[in-house]
């Protein structure tokens, strides 16, 4: 995000993300228009430890006690 977009926000709604046998969840907001179907923001990334390696072309996700590795 630029910092200075701002979205209008219908409600918010909790969705889950599963990752092979583990699952995450957050609060979202619903808004009318976005470019894509969902935007994960700083409070996932940091709630869940979501690391991004752009060299090695990798997510991690820390659920729990278990690393979720996944491609770009």
């Amino acid at each position: 995000a630029d910092g200075s977009s701002t979205f209008n926000i219908l409600g918010t709604t909790e969705i889950f993300i599963e990752f092979e046998k583990s699952c995450t969840s957050i609060i979202a907001g619903v808004v009318d228009a976005l470019c894509v179907d969902c935007l994960l923001g700083m409070d996932y990334i940091n709630k869940y430890y979501v690391n991004l390696n752009n060299k090695e072309k990798q997510v991690q996700v820390h659920i729990q006690d278990i690393i979720v590795d996944l491609p770009m």
